[in-house]
């Protein structure tokens, strides 16, 4: 059956309506303009459609074949032909011009094995990404949230403005920076690493396997960590907790509130310690050569106050132990069982 102008149909009980369109397989329908059905028991809708997969052999007319088509939508120009939707008879479902959306959003990508939702976020083969204007783009990454960026290849980045810009780096809270390979920042303006350890790939490199969380946390130095508010290891393997501390030696510990350990292999406790001098920010220097001496200050117990810097307890590698007063045993009581 054909109605409309131009129309013409080959095959039994086939149709075709609207203009200029044909249908050549048996069982087939045509309605739109400038449309071709090739496949039997199928139906093509729209305008200017494309030729699918196989279909313009002689079999697609009189076999069924699931890798023909069953339905397919036509969005052709009158120049170029093309499909929107093609869905064939084995049940698979192609959508050639562009991704699926949702009220307006992609919900399916293009790539080989790819997938975002929301927030208009796309991601080519093989990474991931969700949110507002979330990307990720280093191979293997993945970033959810709003506005993170993952990078690095096979990083990770949550929250809402996280960067995970080393290999292999992952960055969680808000406006948190994992530059360092390996490395992860979390909490709130925390940074692992620092710029200039994107690209570098597994190694003893400055910056890497670093981790850093709390609130404007930086953990600079190659394995060290930086936990609390606006504390900061930019030595190799050095430890900060705690409020504003800073650990400047390699190795070194500073826990408390804000302590400074400035020799290789110190502990510093308390708060407010007293130091020779500022110590310097070794910026990625390791410092696992720096020299020892029987002279250092291996533990220091900080006991100063707001306005003044000073120490309770000093103990040096030699075994020297010094304090700020001497100390005294309480003065046995009447009831005391060892009068």
């Amino acid at each position: 059956m054909a109605e409309g102008s131009l129309n013409t149909t080959h095959g039994n009980y086939t149709g075709a309506r609207g203009h200029n369109n044909t249908v050549h397989a048996h069982f087939a329908q045509a309605l739109g303009t400038n449309l071709v059905n090739n496949s039997i028991f199928s139906t093509v809708v729209g305008m200017d459609n494309a030729p699918f997969g196989t279909e313009t052999d002689a079999a697609a007319k009189t076999t069924w074949r699931a890798q023909d088509s069953v339905f397919v939508v036509g969005n052709g120009n009158g120049t170029v032909k093309s499909n929107a939707l093609v869905i064939t008879k084995g049940g698979a479902v192609s959508i050639p011009s562009g991704p699926l959306t949702v009220g307006g959003y992609p919900v399916l990508t293009t790539g080989s094995g790819s997938l975002n939702a929301g927030g208009g976020t796309l991601s080519n083969g093989g990474l991931f990404a969700v949110g507002q204007t979330s990307s990720a783009s280093g191979q293997g990454s993945a970033a959810l949230g709003k506005e993170n960026t993952a990078l690095g290849l096979w990083s990770l980045a949550t929250g809402w403005g996280s960067q995970a810009r080393g290999n292999e780096s992952s960055a969680t809270g808000r406006q948190t920076k994992a530059y360092g390979f390996a490395s992860f920042a979390g909490g709130w303006k925390s940074e692992a690493g620092a710029p200039g350890g994107e690209n570098l790939t597994d190694g003893d490199h400055p910056g890497a396997f670093s981790f850093s969380f709390g609130k404007e946390t930086k953990a600079k130095g190659t394995g060290s960590a930086a936990i609390g508010y606006q504390s900061a290891s930019p030595a190799h393997s050095s430890f900060a907790a705690g409020y504003k501390n800073g650990a400047f030696g390699a190795g070194s510990v500073a826990i408390g509130w804000d302590n400074k350990s400035w020799k290789r292999g110190q502990t510093v406790l308390g708060r407010r310690n007293a130091y020779p001098s500022s110590p310097a920010d070794p910026q990625g220097a390791d410092q696992l050569n720096s020299p020892i001496s029987e002279e250092d200050e291996v533990l220091v117990v900080g006991g100063g106050n707001d306005t003044v810097r000073k120490n309770a307890l000093t103990v040096k590698a030699g075994g020297n132990v010094k304090t700020r007063a001497r100390w005294r045993p309480p003065e046995p009581s009447s009831h005391s069982p060892w009068c």
